[in-house]
This record gives C-alpha cells, sequence and structure tokens, in this order.
C-alpha cells in the first residue's frame, strides 16, 4: 500500500503526531496480526481452549476488516477504539488460562493503545490495562510475579510516554521550520501553495470568501545597497511585526521571497468598506531607527 507523504501542515497545540498516519500503522498492524496470530488460534482450539480461539480469531477478524477496507481506501469499518475490545477480551482469557504467558501479550497490548488510539486515550487504555492485568496475575502467579509484572509493565508504558513525548516535540519544531521563513517567521511560499488551495478548495465547497492582499517595500535595494544586509533583514521583521500586530489571528502571513509578502484574509469578501475591513493595509511605509 502506497501511502502519500501528509502535506505540511501548521502545528497545534497537543496534537497526535500520529494523526496523518493512523491508516497506514493500522494496515501495516493488520497484515501483522493476521500474519502472527493465526497460528496461536490454530493451537488454541487444538489445545481446546475454545473461548481464548473465539476471541483470539474476533481479534484477526476485526484488524482483517479494518485493513481490507483501508486497502480498498474506504472507511475502516470498525472504529478504532472498538477495536481494544477483543484485544482486551483474549488478553484477560489468556491471562486467565495461561498465567505468565498471558501476561507476555500485555505489552503487545501497550504498544497497540499508543499506535491505534488518540494520545489521551492511548493513555487510559494502557493504565486500566494495567490496573486489569496485575490483579488476575497476581491471582494466577503469586505476589512475586505479580510485583514485577506490575513495575516492568508501567515502565513500559512510562517509556512509551517519554519517546511519543520526544518525538511529538521534534515534529512540531521541524513542521515549523518546513512551513516558515527562518529570517521573518512568517509562512513561506511552500505553505503558501498549499493554504491557497485549502482556500479555493473550502470557497468551492462553501462559498467561503477570502481575499489577498501583496505588500512589498519600496526602494528595499537602497537599504541593502547603502546601510548593509543587517539593516534590511531587520527591516523585514519590523514590517512582519507590524502586520502582524494590525491583523486578525485568523489572517495569514507568507513572504514569497525578498521583501514580497502575501496577506491571506479569509471570510473577506473584497469591496468592504474601509470601517469594516480587517486593521491592516496594503502599502506600509517604515522607516527603521538605525
Amino acid at each position: 500500500m502506497n501511502t502519500p507523504t501528509p502535506p505540511a501542515r501548521e502545528p497545534r497545540r497537543g496534537q497526535d503526531i500520529l494523526e496523518f498516519y493512523r491508516e497506514r500503522i493500522m494496515y501495516l498492524l493488520a497484515m501483522a496480526i493476521v500474519i502472527f496470530i493465526t497460528p496461536f488460534v490454530v493451537l488454541n482450539f487444538v489445545e481446546g481452549h475454545i473461548a481464548l480461539g473465539v476471541a483470539t480469531s474476533a481479534v484477526i477478524a476485526c484488524f482483517a476488516a479494518d485493513g481490507i477496507a483501508i486497502h480498498r481506501k474506504k472507511r475502516p469499518p470498525i472504529p478504532y477504539e472498538f477495536l481494544l475490545v477483543p484485544v482486551v477480551a483474549a488478553i484477560g482469557l489468556s491471562l486467565w488460562g495461561d498465567g505468565i504467558h498471558g501476561a507476555l501479550w500485555c505489552y503487545p497490548g501497550v504498544l497497540l493503545c499508543y499506535f491505534v488510539l488518540p494520545r489521551r486515550f492511548a493513555i487510559a487504555a494502557s493504565l486500566t490495562l494495567l490496573a486489569g492485568a496485575s490483579p488476575m496475575v497476581l491471582y494466577s502467579l503469586g505476589e512475586e510475579i505479580a510485583v514485577r509484572f506490575a513495575v516492568s509493565l508501567a515502565l513500559t508504558i512510562v517509556t512509551i510516554y517519554i519517546i511519543t513525548d520526544v518525538i511529538r516535540e521534534l515534529q512540531n519544531e521541524l513542521l515549523g521550520q518546513a512551513i516558515t521563513d527562518p529570517l521573518t517567521g512568517a509562512y513561506n511560499r511552500r505553505q503558501m501553495e498549499y493554504t491557497l488551495d485549502e482556500t479555493i478548495e473550502r470557497h468551492q465547497r462553501t462559498g467561503a470568501p477570502a481575499s489577498l492582499l501583496v505588500i512589498d517595500i519600496d526602494h528595499f535595494k537602497r537599504i541593502n545597497d547603502e546601510l548593509g544586509h543587517d539593516a534590511g533583514d531587520r527591516v523585514l521583521k519590523a514590517l512582519v511585526l507590524l502586520i502582524k500586530n494590525r491583523s486578525r489571528r485568523l489572517d495569514r502571513l507568507f513572504r514569497m521571497g525578498g521583501e514580497e509578502f502575501v496577506l491571506l484574509l479569509p471570510d473577506t469578501p473584497p469591496g468592504l468598506p474601509p470601517w469594516s475591513r480587517p486593521r491592516t493595509c496594503a502599502r506600509v511605509s517604515l522607516t527603521p531607527a538605525w
């Protein structure tokens, strides 16, 4: 399955780092589960563990159904949260009947939570699994093994949380670098093209208006020639700060190159009277203090 690389998007606070890769992950997980779990299903039925065999078969069937739907580019029929129902049932029956062998399935179960569910649900599900499995291990295998099991599973949960948290910070940093101009902090031309495509599609779907203001600095070359490029950089930064201070939160400022900028004004039709327009201007004269 070839999944296109998601386009760069403006990072959001608390963004799920796997959001744009969820279907690809689910497709690969479904194939892995079908391949690796099927032999255990056969073994469970051969050994007479009918309930466990049925629960494990349900796990394979649910993941296979979603995997096939994703392969066909259709919506998965089973919500990802509901996939945990047969998984938890299979782990519980395995813990009850197989003891330590069943406890081992809790570790891939925790990983499954973090890769299949959004972050908050994954934390809640993994802690619930820890709280539910520990008493069963205590009952089946005794206090010594139960303590080791609980500590090791808790350490696994904490480790996964730390790793995903670091990855989220790195992703947000890389996304910020990919969509912004490093000098001024305005969005770059690549992000402008993507945002304009989104704006056009939104207009075609809902009729939402939008306007563009093209902004440049008069005689900018003279500033660089006479005062140096450092002075020119300060002028560009001051211009961007000025525009951001006088625009709305939903407006987006892009640097096309050099001293040329574009300000996108969503939900702003052309021809509005001056008193109803956003507090910005199409031409800015700026004389910085050197």
